[in-house]
């Protein structure tokens, strides 16, 4: 039985709905179609600054026009293990060189409490923790990332 078939969201649709509601939650994010660039999906429109809602690592304000790539993981799939964040290295090596951020989501799969965690991270520190890339015949080089590895598991499993 497919995903569309069984009720359950693809990962990509998964990831389109919390992109969506991300971008609804901050003002100063305003999304950019995949026709303006495909390696990132927002911008900042004006000063984006930690809150109560969106913690910041490394940066104490993120300005106006930054390149925001919105990446999110379940915080556990359906096997019981930590969801993962996945990268494709054409796209990271833009937002590094942009000097963009990643914001990472951490959802939980019935959108009851959709956004367990969020924290927005720079590019270039998100390069240091990524321990390789992955190449694989007919797909493009990528990198998986247990969120754990970014997220303190205490802010998502209470």
């Amino acid at each position: 039985m497919s995903r569309a078939t069984s009720g359950v969201p693809s990962p990509k649709e998964s990831g389109e709905t919390v992109e969506a509601a991300v971008i609804d939650r901050f003002p100063t994010l305003e999304y950019v179609p995949d026709s303006r660039a495909a390696w990132h999906d927002a911008e900042t429109t004006g000063a984006l600054t930690p809150s109560d809602a969106l913690t910041f690592s490394s940066v104490p304000v993120v300005g106006s026009g930054t390149a925001v790539e919105i990446k999110a993981a379940q915080g556990r799939q359906s096997g019981g293990q930590r969801g993962r964040f996945y990268f494709r290295q054409q796209q990271h090596r833009a937002l590094v060189d942009a000097g963009g951020v990643y914001l990472f989501v951490v959802y939980a799969p019935t959108y009851e409490h959709p956004h367990l965690a969020r924290l927005l991270v720079p590019a270039s520190v998100v390069d240091e923790l990524i321990p390789s890339w992955i190449e694989v015949a007919g797909r493009l080089t990528h990198a998986k990332l247990a969120w754990s590895r970014i997220i303190d598991p205490s802010e998502v499993e209470r």
